[in-house]
């Protein structure tokens, strides 16, 4: 039998993700909503498929990258939860957001 997923976000990976979106579209209108719903679509294709993208550090962090976007999710799951750690622009430090978990 498949697991069911839910999505969580940490305070702080929230936080990142109304930031991006706003100043994205602070740079082109639309552009925050686009990019909310590519985030929004990958969210949905990791709760389908939760292990679709790579463990990145030995606690379980998982990184799975937008399309069109620099931007990565970082991630865990627990037994009935993917916690959203860190919306993460790929240009940061390598290990950015993987001290939250």
């Amino acid at each position: 039998m498949f697991e069911t997923f839910r999505e969580a976000y940490t305070e702080a990976a929230l936080e990142e993700l109304l930031e991006i979106e706003a100043y994205l579209e602070a740079q082109s209108s639309g552009l925050g909503k686009t990019f909310r719903s590519e985030f929004s679509a990958t969210v949905d294709l990791l709760l389908e498929f939760p292990e679709a993208a790579p463990v990145v550090s030995p606690r379980g962090i998982r990184r799975r990258l937008l399309p069109r976007f620099p931007y990565a999710i970082l991630y865990v799951l627990t037994k009935d939860l993917l916690l959203i750690l860190a919306v993460a622009h790929t240009s940061r430090a390598p290990d950015y957001g993987k001290d939250r978990f």
